[in-house]
């Protein structure tokens, strides 16, 4: 992809927008033929030939040699230009317009039909995919796959063209782990399965994008995900895709209180996916290590959940009722604290959205419906809310004598036993033996009666 050497370099912009290479694109001489316009590729097999950069293009038309030629030197002087590096604030938008530029031209092309456009085009995913397999460059890196994500972005079908002409999730991934924080997006929108993810062994990258405060800023601004948005889909998948011992290796990577503090952070403003990702992730977390439930309340705005369950997104209210039923199993004084403030921030609106929840949505999810709608009832001794504490209570008691469904009923009959009890904040329900230490059996023939039980913690001194 290198420029002929006694060129004066141009740049990005004034290639692109040269009368010449935008004539040549829309001149309506006759079709192009195979014999005209005759394309050598190199063959790929680990390494590409050094004798030349780009592609050779042969014919007899030397007009149309020259239309790929000037083609071939935009996307070489693309990957060439000294685009700018992360930290160079002033260049990230010309490397924006620049990818634009690009994705315009491509798009154009994909449009046009012909062989003459659809060569050219292939001319842009090849030389792209070429700087991003052989370039020692972080900067042309950058390049290649801001230009591809944003063409990806902007036609999904192009996906399994590019993966049929050799894309490398390997070279995308060492990109990544290489700092370019824009190869996430990349990862993300070419959507591999959960088995490609986890061999790419990408979790440490992504912490480090998470806690990042430049990948929030870095990315192609017309793209509808960050690398920290992608990223945190992309660990919802390692931590929720696989087996248990396997979920829970990737889960101890993030399980810290300053990885929880920064994934928290990421979902953007009004983004019901990444909220819904971000929930199935702090779930996990819950169940892996309890302890993450004091920072996970500490760190997470209320609201930010609420949003779930006041959504119209079936998908985001069974994520918000399932996130709250793990975060609820902590300690009754900060249990009834966070319950007061759901109260405040869901209103009417919750009360009416567990309602329905509990008449439309599977068994499982009807269960915690109805424990998250009992709980906000009894806050409130109303003699209006006496329906909704029926319908709830009716609900639980009809999976705990349903023996057709032994996980709901077990469940069911988890969620009665410990209404207005309470929990260490490992998770584990202290409900009888806080009502043991309440009725003053305090010796330690009462206490043996209640096994597992660390009598010490701090929640039955209180």
């Amino acid at each position: 992809m290198s420029v002929v050497a006694d060129e004066q370099p141009e740049t990005m912009f004034t290639t692109l927008k040269s009368p010449e290479f935008w004539n040549s694109l829309e001149d309506d001489r006759e079709e192009l033929t195979w014999e005209d316009f005759q394309i050598s590729q190199r063959e790929y097999s680990g390494e590409y030939s050094t004798a030349r950069d780009g592609f050779l293009f042969s014919g007899e038309n030397s007009y149309r040699v020259e239309q790929a030629e000037i083609v071939q030197k935009v996307i070489s002087k693309l990957c060439f230009s000294g685009l700018g590096k992360p930290e160079d604030e002033e260049e990230d938008d010309e490397d924006d317009s620049t990818t634009a530029e690009i994705t315009t031209v491509y798009e154009m092309l994909a449009n046009k039909p012909g062989l003459k456009y659809s060569l050219l085009k292939d001319v842009i995913l090849d030389q792209l995919l070429m700087a991003l397999s052989t370039s020692k460059e972080q900067g042309v890196i950058r390049a290649s796959i801001s230009i591809l994500s944003s063409i990806i972005s902007s036609n999904r079908s192009v996906i399994d063209e590019i993966k049929e002409k050799g894309l490398n999730l390997n070279d995308v991934a060492n990109a990544l782990k290489r700092d370019v924080h824009e190869a996430v997006v990349l990862i993300y929108l070419v959507s591999p399965s959960p088995n490609e993810i986890k061999t790419l062994e990408l979790m440490q990258a992504l912490v480090k994008i998470i806690c990042s405060s430049r990948s929030s800023k870095s990315g192609v601004k017309s793209l509808c995900v960050t690398p920290q948005s992608a990223s945190l889909m992309i660990i919802q998948v390692l931590v929720t895709a696989f087996d248990h011992s396997t979920n829970n290796t990737h889960l101890a990577a993030i399980v810290s209180p300053k990885v929880i503090s920064c994934l928290v952070n990421v979902p953007r403003k009004g983004n019901l996916e990444d909220v819904t990702s971000l929930a199935a992730i702090l779930v996990q977390c819950m169940r892996f290590d309890g302890q993450c439930r004091c920072h996970i309340l500490q760190f997470t705005p209320v609201s930010l959940f609420v949003s779930l369950i006041l959504s119209n997104d079936k998908h985001a209210i069974l994520a918000g009722l399932e996130f709250y039923h793990e975060l609820l199993r902590m300690p009754r004084s900060s249990s009834l604290s966070l319950l007061h403030t759901l109260r405040e921030e869901g209103g009417i609106d919750m009360m009416c959205v567990l309602l329905l929840a509990i008449q439309q949505t599977q068994q499982e999810y009807k269960l915690l419906a109805a424990s998250l709608l009992l709980q906000l009832d009894v806050l409130e001794e109303s003699v209006d809310q006496v329906l909704n504490r029926e319908v709830a209570i009716q609900t639980l008691l009809e999976s705990v004598t349903c023996e057709e469904n032994p996980d709901a009923q077990e469940l069911a009959a988890f969620i009665l036993s410990n209404i207005g009890g309470t929990y260490a904040w490992t998770g584990e329900p202290y409900t009888i033996a806080w009502l043991v230490k309440k009725a003053g059996l305090n010796s330690i023939l009462h206490k043996n009666t209640v096994k597992n039980i660390d009598w010490s913690d701090d929640m039955l001194q209180v």
